[in-house]
């Protein structure tokens, strides 16, 4: 039988979410690592179910689905591969996992879980303001990306102001004035 192959954890560097870390960190970080083997079509998390973990893709492809909310088929959020993070959201914001992830091959993922990182922040303060830094940094651009996505469907806007006066009624046109507030209508 093989013995596991250690984790590389100077390859963490290459990881959006690791790379202002010193070697130091990035040691004291490995410790807390456990790979997993996935095969073709494993579940690694419901939509739904309580998040404990984040997860790096070291090897593989993944897929990110969500529940139709009309019924039939789940729709495809995203594909996912190596050196992919995912399962953060809960982290940072709380609450359960919003979305399924499911191996589309065979892979390996490195696990992580949030009591790990807690106990790693308050150990090493430093350490959980680079991490929350780096996560605020990307989910700000996967915000900036959806942003400039769905202003690519170029809904028509119509832009008018309402006066304001003490019973709240009353519109006009463009251009009433500083006492108007602005309205974005999309349609």
């Amino acid at each position: 039988m093989n013995a596991p192959k250690p984790i590389d954890v100077e390859s963490l560097k290459k990881v959006y979410l690791f790379a202002s870390l010193t070697p130091a960190e990035l040691k004291f970080l490995g410790g807390s690592i456990k790979r997993k083997q996935l095969f073709a079509n494993e579940v690694v998390f419901r939509e739904g179910d309580a998040a404990t973990s984040l997860y790096i893709i070291e090897s593989g492809n993944l897929r990110v689905v969500k529940t139709n909310p009309n019924g039939g088929d789940p729709i495809v959020l995203n594909s996912m591969g190596h050196g992919n993070v995912f399962g953060e959201i809960p982290y940072v914001a709380g609450g359960k996992r919003t979305a399924s992830v499911m191996s589309l091959d065979q892979s390996f993922v490195l696990e992580i879980t949030y009591d790990d990182l807690e106990r790693m922040t308050q150990l090493n303060p430093q350490f959980g303001t680079k991490l929350f830094k780096s996560m605020a940094v990307f989910l700000a651009q996967k915000l900036k990306n959806t942003t400039d996505e769905m202003a690519g469907h170029k809904p028509e806007v119509k832009v008018a102001t309402r006066k304001r006066n003490g019973d709240g009624g009353g519109q006009s046109g463009a251009g009433a004035g500083s006492s108007g507030e602005a309205v974005i209508e999309l349609e």
